[in-house]
């Protein structure tokens, strides 16, 4: 008979432990996986502002319009005046105030009042806000009086006429942060895409230009 051969004495702490099975791949076994759980989209901001009687609107879009006439005739003062009563007519945070400030301080510039301008234009950003952004803001549907209110256009707008009023002042620096928000703003990719977009791009880049 074949002698059966002693094996050597190992102890339990060294012995290797056993290798684990790998998992087998739903993927290589051919099995279907579930598709990952989409990221939860954030919901849409929904903006807050007083809203204004059919009476206030109708009365403001009737000086609004004289305002227009009179601006397009040269006649700063009476546009001026009619703009201010337009205003007037709204609550104060309702966003028609918007294009009234920007119209105001383009009258305002006419006569060259920079100070006043840069009010204006100043009050019209902080209604719409420098952190607005299209995508991520319902739409103004729900109201008929401000649902064709271009927020983004009146940012832009706003930005532009304020460092204008800015050069006009010789405030070099702030002018230059102007024109660099309006190049940048999450509102400018609306702007610059829409019909006349290229021509708002150029005028942006050339006030950067003056400003170094």
């Amino acid at each position: 008979s074949v002698e059966s051969r002693e094996q050597p004495y190992r102890s339990p702490a060294r012995r290797k432990p056993p290798i684990a099975a790998k998992p087998i791949s739903l993927v290589a076994s051919g099995r279907p996986t579930s598709a990952p759980a989409a990221a939860p989209t954030e919901p849409l901001r929904r903006r807050s502002y007083t809203r204004a009687t059919a009476a206030q609107v109708s009365a403001s879009a009737a000086f609004k319009e004289s305002g227009n006439s009179h601006f397009k005739l040269g006649a700063y003062d009476d546009a001026l005046q009619a703009y201010t009563r337009a205003l007037e007519a709204l609550p104060t945070d309702h966003l028609l105030r918007v294009p009234l400030y920007t119209n105001r301080a383009a009258a305002y510039l006419k006569q060259g009042e920079h100070s006043s301008a840069i009010k204006d234009c100043t009050s019209a950003i902080t209604l719409v806000g420098l952190d607005y952004h299209p995508a991520k803001e319902a739409p103004l549907d729900d109201d008929d009086a401000v649902k064709d209110v271009k927020l983004a256009d009146g940012l832009i707008k706003a930005l532009c006429k304020r460092a204008s009023a800015y050069e006009m002042g010789e405030k070099w620096k702030q002018a230059k942060e102007d024109w660099q928000s309006a190049m940048s703003v999450a509102a400018a990719t609306v702007v610059f895409a829409a019909v006349g977009g290229a021509n708002t791009r150029k005028m942006i880049g050339e006030g950067l230009t003056r400003a170094g």
